[in-house]
C-alpha cells in the first residue's frame, strides 16, 4: 500500500513539473469559468501607504449544561493603516471586547447546538464587519474564511427547528446588509481560506483541457495522463506546483449561493495566491458587484495587501492582519469555566452538577 502511494505521488510530481514547464505555451483560457486569459498571473505589489484595511474573525465557546446549553461569541476587526513596518493598528469594537453570552433550552441533538453556535458566530462577524466599514470607511475588508456562509451552515433544506430556521434567516439578512454596506462605501470584501480542501481549480482545469483537445488547440503529448493526476489532487497542491512566489492563478467563477437575490446581480470568484516560498498558496475569494469602476483597482490593492502582509517572516503565508484578527477574537476556555461557575452560584447548585458529571449526585431538596 505504501509503495503504491509512493509510486502515485512520484507520477503526480513528474506530471506537474512537466505541466509547469509548458504552462506559458498554453492556449488562452476560455471565458467561462475563467476571468482572465492566462493561467498564471503576477500578484500586484502596489499599495497606498495611508489606506485603511480591516479583517474580521469570530471566537466561539460552547458548553452543554444541565437543562440548557450555553454559547459565548465575539468578533473583532483589527484595522491596519498601511501595511509596512510602521503600521498603525486600531480595533473595532475594541481590543478585547466582552463576549456575548447566550442560553438555549437543551437541544435534542448536539448537531443542532453546534449549528446554532456557528450561526451566532457568523452573524456576529458579519455585523461587526458591516459596522467597521461604516466607522472607518474601509476600502478592503478581509474575512477569515470563505467569502460567504458554507452550504453546511445554510443548507438548501429548511430546518425543522424553528429557532435554527429563524437564525438562518437572520444570518442571510445580516450578510446581505454587509454586501450593501460594502458596495455603498466602495469596499472590496475578500475571503481568505487557509488550508483549503477544494478541488474547484483542478475540476475547471480538467474541463478546459478537454475543450482544448476538442478544438485542437493543444498537443496531446503535453497533457498525457492528466486525468489520473488532476482528479486526485487538491487545489492547493496543484497551485503549489504551478505557481512561483508572488504569482496567482487566473480568477475563476464560483457558485453563487442559492438564497442570494437575483437583483442586483452579484458574482463570486476565486483564485490561489502564493505569497511566500515555504507554504502552500492561500485560496482567495471575492464578490463582484456589477458596473462599479472602483472594484478592479481596490481588488488589486487587496491582493497586494495579502502579499505584503505575508512577508512577516513567521513561516506561514497567512497575512499578519488575519493572524491578528484570529488572536483578538479567540476565547480562552477559562472564560467559559468562569461563566459556568457564576451561573452555578446564582442558581445555588454545585458546578459539578451543572456540568452533568456522571457520578455526581445532588439532592434538590
Amino acid at each position: 500500500m505504501i509503495e503504491n502511494e509512493r509510486k502515485r505521488l512520484l507520477e503526480q510530481q513528474s506530471w506537474l513539473r512537466k505541466w509547469k514547464s509548458i504552462i506559458d505555451d498554453l492556449p488562452p483560457l476560455p471565458q467561462s469559468p475563467w476571468k482572465e486569459k492566462s493561467l498564471r498571473q503576477h500578484i500586484p505589489t502596489k499599495f497606498p501607504k495611508l489606506m485603511k484595511v480591516g479583517a474580521v474573525d469570530g471566537g466561539l465557546l460552547q458548553e452543554e449544561l444541565r437543562g440548557f446549553d450555553l454559547a459565548l461569541t465575539r468578533a473583532v476587526v483589527p484595522i491596519f493603516k498601511g501595511v509596512g513596518r510602521e503600521v498603525e493598528v486600531e480595533y473595532y469594537p475594541e481590543f478585547s471586547p466582552k463576549p456575548t453570552i447566550q442560553f438555549f433550552p437543551s437541544f435534542p441533538m448536539r448537531q443542532d447546538f453546534s449549528k446554532v453556535s456557528t450561526l451566532l458566530r457568523l452573524k456576529m462577524e458579519y455585523r461587526m464587519a458591516k459596522e467597521a466599514i461604516k466607522e472607518y470607511r474601509l476600502k478592503i475588508l478581509y474575512i477569515d474564511g470563505s467569502i460567504y456562509p458554507l452550504k453546511s451552515d445554510l443548507p438548501m433544506e429548511k430546518s425543522n427547528n424553528q429557532y435554527i430556521s429563524d437564525l438562518e434567516i437572520e444570518v442571510k439578512e445580516t450578510y446581505l446588509q454587509l454586501i450593501d454596506t460594502a458596495i455603498a462605501n466602495e469596499t472590496v470584501l475578500v475571503g481568505v481560506v487557509k488550508d483549503s480542501r477544494s478541488r474547484d481549480l483542478a475540476f475547471h482545469l480538467a474541463e478546459t483541457i478537454v475543450q482544448w483537445l476538442k478544438d485542437g488547440h493543444i498537443n496531446k503529448d503535453w497533457i498525457k495522463g492528466y486525468r489520473k493526476v488532476i482528479t486526485q489532487i487538491l487545489d492547493v497542491d496543484l497551485a503549489s506546483i504551478i505557481l512561483s512566489q508572488a504569482e496567482r492563478v487566473a480568477w475563476f467563477q464560483i457558485p453563487t449561493p442559492f438564497w442570494m437575490p437575483l437583483s442586483p446581480r452579484i458574482e463570486f470568484m476565486a483564485t490561489y495566491i502564493k505569497t511566500i516560498v515555504d507554504d502552500v498558496p492561500l485560496r482567495v475569494e471575492t464578490l463582484v458587484p456589477q458596473n462599479h469602476e472602483w472594484f478592479d483597482l481596490h481588488l488589486d490593492y487587496a491582493l497586494a495587501g495579502l502579499y505584503l502582509m505575508g512577508q512577516h517572516g513567521l513561516g506561514t503565508a497567512v497575512p499578519s492582519i488575519i493572524i491578528e484578527a484570529d488572536e483578538r477574537a479567540k476565547l480562552k476556555t477559562e472564560l467559559i469555566d468562569a461563566v459556568v461557575e457564576q451561573i452555578a452560584v446564582m442558581l445555588g447548585m454545585p458546578v459539578e452538577y451543572l456540568k452533568k458529571r456522571r457520578f455526581f449526585t445532588w439532592n434538590l431538596d
